[in-house]
């Protein structure tokens, strides 16, 4: 194992690898630079506001709504004649299950253009590509670290902290618009896992690569073998 460190690397390919990672950091500053620009910063606040809306206008629309399923509901079930401002929606209705779902996409279509703030669709649309591209570029930064000379268990703390965050990433931006402001918060501790991770990942390999000297074990080790 000795024969697979980092430090014992030649030049050329600690090179390679220093160029890559800092080509990923470059990505990251971007990528939070962008997330800035799109949200207005990035804070508790701007993020609740994003995915779920502001709050007293978002749940004073959810009431709105959740008064007018019911009311139309009773109206489909008692075979009353469609009237007001959502007769249309009664109208089409095909069953009681169409209706519901047919309330709940105007539902939603309000909170998008009111709110400013994304549908679910969209969300598992943009969580289908991101979360396989993070996963692409984080994967090999911490198969680096696995191969520098730290404790295990460190090393596997550090390698797994930026996957943990893309796992609960956009779940929880998900769970954001869906359930509850508060896991913006969960938003946030995601991102911060995934940035923190590749950071002590970064600083940690580098070390190793230009500032650590080989195991002295793995040295001997490899001249046993060539004598042999």
């Amino acid at each position: 194992m000795h024969d697979w460190e980092l430090s014992r690397l030649h030049w050329a390919g600690k090179l390679a690898i220093t160029a890559f990672l800092c080509a990923v950091g470059v990505g990251f500053i971007f990528s939070t630079m962008q997330v800035s620009n799109q949200h207005g910063g990035i804070s508790y606040r701007t993020v609740v506001e994003s995915y779920y809306g502001e709050p007293v206008l978002r749940d004073s629309l959810d009431q709105y709504w959740a008064g007018a399923e019911r009311d139309l509901v009773a109206a489909y079930s008692k075979g009353e004649a469609p009237e007001g401002p959502h007769a249309a929606l009664l109208r089409q209705a095909r069953s009681e299950a169409h209706l519901r779902y047919l309330i709940d996409e105007r539902h939603q279509r309000d909170l998008m253009v009111n709110l400013g703030i994304p549908g679910v669709k969209a969300l598992v649309s943009l969580a289908h590509t991101h979360t396989f591209g993070h996963v692409a570029f984080l994967f090999p930064v911490s198969l680096i670290v696995l191969l520098t000379g730290l404790p295990w268990t460190w090393k596997g703390l550090i390698a797994a902290a930026p996957h943990v965050g893309v796992i609960l990433d956009y779940p929880s931006a998900i769970a954001t618009r869906v359930l509850a402001p508060e896991f913006a918060a969960v938003l946030i501790f995601a991102g911060a896992l995934m940035g923190l991770g590749y950071l002590a990942g970064f600083v940690v390999t580098v070390h190793d690569l230009w500032f650590r000297k080989p195991d002295a074990a793995g040295q001997s080790s490899s001249s046993s073998s060539s004598s042999g």
